[in-house]
Formats: structure tokens, C-alpha cells, sequence
């Protein structure tokens, strides 16, 4: 990574931040199993996120390369994760 993006990301703890941020925007959430997907590189950000969904009580993180779509459209670092809710909060 390079340049300013790599700084957000890295050394900010935009990873941690990201999923804290997610999180408190879902009611019901099932802690079994999350899944964080990268788009181009397995950088610090990445496994900022997986630890941040570990700390938060997801019992599995899986974390897994995202298709060609997700750099396609968000571009060269894209961090995205899923996992099961009952509703968005409102």
C-alpha cells in the first residue's frame, strides 16, 4: 500500500475503527461466525479487523480474498465483513 490511504488504514487503526463503527449500527447480531474479505493485499488493516471482530465476541472470523468486483468498484485496499443480524438499528 501506499501514501495516505496506507496511513488511515494502518496506522490509525481504520480497521478497528471501521468494524466498531458497523457493529453499533445492527441490533441482534449472531456472534457465531463473521467474514472480512480483502480486495488486493493482506495488509495490517485487514487483521486489524479480524482482531477487532474476535474482541467483540464473534466466536469464528474468517478471512478471505474478495472477487474482482470489490477493487473494481472501491478500489486497491477495499476491507469489507459480513455477518448475520436480526435488523439495522433505526
Amino acid at each position: 500500500m501506499k501514501g495516505k490511504y496506507k496511513q488511515d488504514i494502518v496506522e490509525r487503526g481504520f480497521g478497528k475503527k471501521y468494524v466498531e463503527y458497523m457493529l453499533s449500527k445492527y441490533e441482534g447480531i449472531d456472534y457465531s461466525v463473521a467474514m472480512v474479505g480483502y480486495s488486493t493485499e493482506l495488509h495490517s488493516g485487514v487483521l486489524q479487523a479480524a482482531e477487532a471482530l474476535k474482541a467483540a465476541g464473534f466466536k469464528k472470523v474468517e478471512i478471505t480474498k474478495c472477487n474482482a468486483t470489490c477493487p473494481a468498484h472501491g478500489g486497491p485496499e477495499v476491507i469489507g465483513f459480513s455477518f448475520r443480524y436480526e435488523k439495522e438499528k433505526e
